[in-house]
């Protein structure tokens, strides 16, 4: 019997042990692989979230790669600030939404190109990124004649080519007289003024179709801008000054001189320009030397020279 008691004990013991009685209502959570699984999960997905943040924040904004000038150099006649403030507008841009341009990473090259191309006609461009300095080389094309159309004015090259657009104080040096001073939206534009004779010296050509121009456009065949030029200097020479050039299209050769004595010349661009000039001498010295009296004067035609009084 007391064997029997001794094997009772035990079996009620090792089934408590075994906890098979549990009460419904204060029942705790397992702690098997769901909950563990769910955890690590959870803790990996936030540390992936911080390294990809960190890592956007060390290629895209840190400090060191970020480019913080702008150099500009090879420029002779236009300022150099009109070619790094384009840039400076590019590098405020983002990149891929949430990229700066700033950041030498994001920069592109090829953007800032095109952006300079259409704003101006170079020679040559080069543009690179060196350590922070973001580095613009150009070679510009020299500016012969002002070529306008409608209300704008650009600088253009020997061949014909519009090299880029008049700035506002340029214009407003272009309708300076003796007896004002260059203005700029109602302010007086400060002396002394050193590119006054500059652009003064630089003929200027108005065409009376006012086509729409842009830099890198084609407005006159360089045997026509040869021809203003020479004629030009020719006049200056024997005391001419000439307000404009005008011609009827892009394609023409015949021109109009606007004297600042109040008559017109009349004359073939791409003609002999040194026998031009030799027939309106003749004309102002023999026929006519009373200049106020003249009209115009025509020496398109070899020597059948006409000339109209008022």
């Amino acid at each position: 019997m007391g064997e029997k008691k001794d094997y009772l004990r035990k079996y009620h013991f090792h089934r408590y042990q075994a906890k098979p009685f549990r009460n419904p209502y204060f029942q705790r959570e397992p702690r098997g692989k769901g909950g563990s699984v769910f955890n690590k999960s959870y803790l990996t997905m936030v540390l992936a979230a911080v390294g990809v943040i960190g890592f956007i924040y060390l290629i895209g904004f840190a400090k060191f790669w970020m480019i913080k000038d702008v150099r500009v150099d090879g420029l002779q006649f236009m300022p150099g600030t009109e070619v790094a403030e384009l840039a400076e507008k590019q590098l405020s841009r983002h990149r891929y939404i949430i990229f700066p341009q700033r950041n030498k990473l994001f920069f592109s090259k090829g953007q800032l190109e095109d952006a300079l191309d259409e704003a101006y006609s170079f020679e040559e461009l080069e543009v690179g990124v060196e350590k922070r300095v973001l580095t613009i080389h150009v070679k510009e094309r020299v500016s012969e004649v002002l070529w306008q159309s409608g209300s704008l004015a650009f600088y253009t090259d020997v061949s014909g080519t519009v090299i880029r657009e008049l700035p506002p104080d340029d214009v407003s040096l272009l309708t300076f007289h003796d007896t004002t001073q260059p203005t700029l939206d109602g302010r007086v534009v400060e002396g002394p003024y050193p590119r006054l004779m500059y652009l003064h010296g630089l003929p200027l050509i108005e065409n009376e179709q006012a086509d729409e121009v842009h830099p890198g456009d084609h407005v006159l065949s360089a045997a026509g801008i040869a021809g203003i030029i020479e004629i030009n200097n020719l006049l200056q020479e024997r005391g001419l000054i000439i307000e404009r050039y005008v011609v009827e299209r892009t394609d023409s050769v015949w021109a109009r001189a606007e004297a600042s004595e109040g008559f017109d010349v009349l004359f073939d661009a791409e003609g002999d320009i040194a026998a031009q000039v030799g027939y309106l001498t003749a004309v102002l010295t023999e026929d006519v030397p009373d200049h106020s009296k003249l009209d115009y004067v025509d020496v398109r035609f070899g020597n059948h020279v006409y000339f109209k009084n008022k």
